[in-house]
C-alpha cells in the first residue's frame, strides 16, 4: 500500500514536471527564444505555447517595448581642447529578438559604448560654443550613427537626447560674466532707445503745438480787428445819445400842491365852457 501511494505521488510529480516543461506562457509585448538541443529552433509570440519536454528550452525572454537607457556623464574633448561632461539618454526598441540574442552578448552595453564613441567623434569636430548651441544637430547625428550600427543587432534607435552639457568651472564662470555683460549692454541699449523715443515724441508734441498756435494767431487777430471796427462804428451813435441825454429837459415830475375848492370850481367851469363851445361848433357844422 505504501509502495502504491509512493508510486502515485511520483507519477504526479513527473506529470507536473512534464507539464511545467511542456506548457509555456509568454506575456504581452514579449518574445521567447526556444532552443532544441542547444540550437535555435523558433521564437515564441505572446500567448500559450507547447514545448517538447527535456528537448526544447527557453534561451531568453526579450522585452519588445521601447526602452530607455540613461548613461552616466562622459568627459568629451571639444575642438578647442576643452573638456565637457555630457549626459546622454537613448530611446531604443528591439525589433528582432533572434538577432538581439545571438548577434551580441549584451545590447545594452553595446549601445552604451557605441554612444560614447560616437559622441566623442561628433563633439571632437565642434568647438564649445557650437556644442552648446547645436544640441538638435548632435542628437540627429548620434541617432543616425547608432541606428545604422545597431540595425544588425535587431535594435532600432528611436531618438537620442543630451540631458546636460557641463563645461569646466572656469569656463562656466567666464560664460556667466559674458552673459551678465551682454544683459547689461542690452539693458543700456533699451534704456537709450527709450530716452530717444521720449525725446522724439516730446519734440514732435512741441512742434505740433507751435504749428497750431501759429495757425490760430491770424484768426485771433482778425476777430480782434472785427471787434475793434464794430466798437468804432458804434462810438458816434453812443456819443450822440450821450449828448442828447445831457441836453434833454429834465423829466422829473414836480410835486403838485393840493387843490383848493376855488381851483376845483374854476376847472369845472372851464371844462363846461369848453364843452359848450364844442357843441356849438358841432351844430354850426
Amino acid at each position: 500500500m505504501i509502495a502504491f501511494i509512493s508510486g502515485v505521488v511520483f507519477a504526479l510529480i513527473v506529470v507536473a514536471l512534464l507539464l511545467w516543461r511542456t506548457i509555456v506562457i509568454v506575456n504581452q509585448a514579449s518574445s521567447a527564444i526556444i532552443e532544441r538541443f542547444g540550437r535555435y529552433q523558433r521564437t515564441l509570440t505572446p500567448g500559450l505555447s507547447i514545448l517538447v519536454p527535456f528537448v526544447d528550452r527557453i534561451r531568453e525572454r526579450v522585452d519588445m517595448r521601447e526602452q530607455v537607457a540613461s548613461f552616466p556623464p562622459q568627459p568629451v574633448i571639444t575642438e578647442d581642447n576643452l573638456v565637457v561632461s555630457i549626459d546622454t539618454v537613448v530611446y531604443f526598441q528591439v525589433t528582432d529578438p533572434k538577432a538581439a540574442t545571438y548577434e551580441i552578448s549584451s545590447y545594452i552595453v553595446g549601445i552604451e559604448q557605441l554612444t560614447v564613441t560616437t559622441l566623442r567623434n561628433v563633439i571632437g569636430s565642434m568647438d564649445l560654443e557650437e556644442t552648446l548651441t547645436s544640441r538638435d544637430a548632435i542628437n540627429g547625428q548620434l541617432r543616425g550613427v547608432l541606428d545604422e550600427a545597431t540595425g544588425r543587432w535587431g535594435i532600432r534607435v528611436n531618438r537620442v537626447e543630451l540631458k546636460a552639457i557641463d563645461p569646466p568651472p572656469s569656463v562656466q564662470e567666464s560664460m556667466e560674466k559674458q552673459l551678465k555683460a551682454e544683459r547689461e549692454r542690452r539693458a543700456a541699449i533699451l534704456t537709450a532707445e527709450g530716452e530717444k523715443q521720449s525725446a522724439i515724441l516730446t519734440a514732435e508734441g512741441a512742434k505740433q503745438s507751435a504749428v497750431l498756435t501759429a495757425q490760430d494767431r491770424p484768426k485771433q487777430r482778425f476777430s480782434a480787428h472785427r471787434r475793434t471796427r464794430r466798437r468804432r462804428s458804434f462810438e458816434p451813435m453812443v456819443k450822440l445819445l450821450r449828448s442828447r441825454r445831457s441836453t434833454a429837459p429834465s423829466t422829473r415830475r414836480i410835486p403838485r400842491r393840493p387843490l383848493s375848492h376855488t381851483d376845483i370850481s374854476r376847472r369845472s367851469q372851464r371844462s363846461r365852457t369848453v364843452k359848450r363851445a364844442r357843441c356849438g361848433s358841432c351844430r354850426a357844422n
